[in-house]
Formats: structure tokens, sequence, C-alpha cells
């Protein structure tokens, strides 16, 4: 992952740094239903670090700016009338690439908890637990995780290590939210979420009084 940063960095001449990335990321999502624990961690390695810089160039238009556009790295190739044309993606274009890559994992990552295969739950939870902090960033997809995970999470789910392994990225997933790596979530909504949040603690602290008020009585 560094290696291929060094590259996109010193504007590499020849190297499409986008291009090579776009195929990376979708076979490196399909992979999962076929990997090793141990060569799922290492893809978790791989897609963490990437996901940390594609995520940068996504959020900050500054940084795409300064580090993507028009560089080398950011040339693909399009179908156009004509034939086929090689040039530089715009900011929307980036966008639209960066929606096909969330969408990608997401879709293997649903597939593979949703999965009767033990691998394909212990892969899955393997490579989410270490993106967490990067990936998701759509809300829209990591609502649709919350829900995958709920059945993992009971207690009549056999496998002790998936249901401990769900219940933890979970609770990892939640507090990222809190965090804003859901980058994309509308403030509206993260204002509802708060207010019920204050509402929630007002009620536990005023049930915690009324206890503590009866054992002084008694």
């Amino acid at each position: 992952a560094r290696f291929i940063q060094l590259l996109h960095q010193n504007d590499t001449k020849g190297f499409g740094t986008l291009h090579f990335l776009d195929a990376m990321i979708v076979a490196l999502s399909r992979s999962l239903f076929g990997l090793t624990e141990s060569e799922a961690a290492c893809v978790s390695i791989l897609l963490f670090e990437t996901w940390k810089l594609i995520s940068k160039w996504r959020y900050d238009d500054s940084i795409f700016a300064s580090e993507v556009e028009g560089k080398p790295g950011s040339f693909m190739v399009f179908k156009e009338e004509g034939g086929e044309c090689l040039r530089a993606l715009s900011r929307v274009e980036f966008e639209t690439l960066y929606n096909k890559w969330h969408a990608a994992i997401g879709a293997t990552c649903l597939g593979c908890l949703k999965s009767s295969e033990y691998m394909h739950l212990r892969n899955c939870l393997v490579v989410l637990t270490r993106m967490v902090v990067v990936y998701p960033t759509r809300p829209r997809f990591a609502n649709k995780l919350i829900k995958a995970l709920e059945p993992l999470q009971e207690e009549s789910n056999s496998l002790a290590d998936i249901r401990a392994s769900a219940q933890a990225y979970n609770m990892q997933l939640i507090k990222a939210r809190d965090d804003g790596v859901w980058k994309e979530e509308d403030a509206a909504t993260i204002k509802a979420r708060v207010a019920r949040g204050e509402a929630a603690a007002a009620e536990r602290h005023k049930k915690a009084e009324e206890q503590m008020a009866e054992i002084q009585r008694d």
C-alpha cells in the first residue's frame, strides 16, 4: 500500500494510480469468500492503508486538488464516442468511483455476514474490524451493517468467537459513527441522535436518583 502511494506521490509516468486501485479494490473485496484467516488479516491491512488515503481524497477538496487532480496517477481510460480516451478524472468522477469502491466492499461484506460458512463470517469481521476507523463512511450502508450484525450477536448463535467478534465490532462501529467516521451523515440525523442520547442519559440519571432516595428512606 505504501509503495503504491510512493509511486503516486512521485508522479510516476505511465502508472495509473486510480486505474490500479479500481482493479485492486474490486478484486480484493471479492476475494473475502476464499481466504484463510491469515490472508484476510493481510488484506485488511492493505485495504485499511489504502482506504485511509482515498477517504482523504474523497472528503477533502484541497487534498484532492493538491494530490490527485491532473496528476499522472489520476488518468483513466474512458469509453467515449469514437473509441477509448485516456484522461484525468474530475472531482465529481472520483466521487462516483469512490462510491463504486465503497459499494464493492459493502456488497461482499453483507454477503459474508449473511453466509452460513464460518470462514466467510470470520474473514469479514477481521477486515471490517481493521478498517472501522476509516470505513464505512456512508451511513446508509453502515446501518445495513448494523442490521446484519444483529443475528450474529444473539445468544442463540452457537459460534461463540463469531458472536464475541460481532459484538465487539458493533460497538466499534457505533463509536466510529459518533466520532464522525460516517462522513456523509446529515446534520439533522446527528442532532436527533444526540438529542435521544441526552434524553436517555437524563432518564437514567433520574432513575438513579430515585433509587438512591428509596435506599436512604429504607
